[in-house]
């Protein structure tokens, strides 16, 4: 089977649930080992191959909010429309768990009394910062779980948020930038100039991961060649093919490489943005189903980590494979929770309607 980006992405239905719904639960399988067991331990396939599934699970998100947000931002031209539904998908679900963390979970681990916990201007920077996002994450509160195995440490998944936020604007920043600057190079279109883009980051990706000698974070190389990749996909829409055969000689190539870790890395981050792109668009049938639960990834992202510490808290010995189910559990249900009290209400806030008649309109039905 063989069809171009744009003709899959016109189909009602599509797989990203799923997939970040995968993703998200990858992460919490792969912070299983150090909240368990200590900072020394990893995931195995990060020992194997260099690269732990709770990266690759990171690494599907920046692509698909590559893809779907860009979208998001040039079908529907409109710029408050695309701050507000950025703004509602991220901030009120972090708000309600940045509330629980401080509020609840805090005041019952930190080994601080009540008064001096609630009196501690760490607790209140902690709440501002990660209310925030541009100035990074926070990830201490006073007292808090400084005796588990991977001490200290409130919520180390939110560090993906600060960079999640940062490529919106940078996104916004190049959809007013790029034609300015194009006009001195009208050879080049905004098409030509997002490719350019991708095939830069991903390049200068690979130096910095075999090198070092770029004055930027490898992570930050890595999460911006992601999005961007999604981002180019999106202007290439039409001329990039989902086939099943380039799909299976993709992962044959990955399989292959999976004898030396650094070809491996190379394979891997070359191939990944087209597996999940594949993955997302071209199964059908009864696995599409899944959309009807809801999308309970960003809840099981950013209550698990705390979920886990809590639990390792508890407990004076935990094993991993314990850790994992019950940890996973209890995630779940706060996700689901998160999902229908929080986030699918502010969902439905996103759009501004005019005379009935939604003013925004995604062409790739995308659920961001």
């Amino acid at each position: 089977m063989t069809t171009s980006l744009a003709n899959a992405s016109t189909a009602r239905h599509n797989n990203f649930n799923l997939l970040r719904f995968i993703a998200a639960s990858l992460v919490l399988f792969d912070h299983s080992f150090p909240l368990a067991l200590g900072k020394s331990q990893i995931e195995p396939l990060q020992e194997a191959l260099g690269i732990s599934l709770g990266t690759m699970a990171v690494d599907l998100f920046f692509i698909s909010s590559g893809l779907l947000i860009t979208s998001s931002l040039y079908t529907r031209n409109d710029l408050l429309g695309y701050i507000r539904a950025r703004a509602l998908r991220i901030y009120p679900a972090l708000l309600i768990s940045l509330l629980i963390t401080v509020f609840l979970i805090g005041p019952f681990f930190t080994s601080l009394s009540s008064w001096q916990y609630l009196t501690s201007p760490e607790i209140y920077s902690f709440l501002l910062k990660n209310s925030i996002l541009f100035t990074g994450a926070d990830y201490h509160l006073p007292g808090v779980f400084t005796d588990n195995p991977y001490p200290s440490i409130i919520n180390g998944s939110l560090w993906t948020l600060p960079y999640e936020v940062v490529m919106y604007t940078l996104l916004v920043l190049f959809s007013y930038c790029l034609p300015v600057w194009l006009k001195a190079v009208p050879i080049i279109t905004i098409k030509v100039a997002y490719l350019l883009i991708a095939l830069g980051s991903m390049a200068a990706f690979l130096v910095q991961h075999f090198t070092g000698l770029l004055p930027i974070p490898e992570h930050a190389l890595q999460l911006f060649t992601m999005f961007f990749s999604g981002a180019a996909c999106y202007f290439w829409r039409d001329q990039l093919k989902l086939s099943t055969k380039w799909f299976a000689i993709a992962l044959l190539l990955m399989t292959a490489a999976t004898a030396n870790k650094s070809i491996f890395f190379i394979t891997y981050s070359i191939f990944w943005f087209y597996i999940v792109l594949y993955l997302a668009y071209i199964p059908s049938g009864h696995i599409r189903e899944f959309n009807r639960l809801g999308d309970y990834s960003y809840g099981i992202y950013i209550y698990a980590w705390p979920i886990q510490q809590s639990i390792a808290a508890l407990t004076d010995r935990i094993s991993v494979f314990q850790m994992i189910i019950l940890s996973f559990g209890i995630s779940l249900t706060f996700a689901i929770a998160s999902w229908h009290i929080v986030e699918k209400p502010s969902l439905r806030m996103r759009y501004k309607k005019k005379n009935g008649t939604p003013v925004i309109k995604d062409t790739l039905k995308s659920q961001q």
